[in-house]
């Protein structure tokens, strides 16, 4: 029962990274398009399935998206000022 625990729980963390990279790209997608809140929306949701990864993972972040997106989203509210 152990290992089919410890397997199933391999099985379901390799599905949420596999749907975090499909999250993470069309959230891209939709920036580079500029939906800055469907990008929001699907980096947030990325951010919730990739939960606590390791820190050595260097593949693109949602914490780093939403960064990006929140500037954007305020620069130009400054400018008009």
């Amino acid at each position: 029962p152990d290992r089919l625990k410890a397997d199933v729980e391999r099985a379901r963390a390799k599905r949420d990274q596999a749907e975090v990279v499909r999250l993470m790209a069309e959230a891209r997608k939709l920036q580079q398009a500029g939906d800055l809140d469907g990008a929001a929306k699907l980096a947030y949701k990325a951010r919730q399935l990739r939960g606590s990864a390791v820190a050595w993972d260097m593949s693109d972040r949602p914490e780093k998206l939403i960064a990006e997106i929140q500037a954007t989203s305020t620069a130009p509210r400054e400018s008009r000022q």
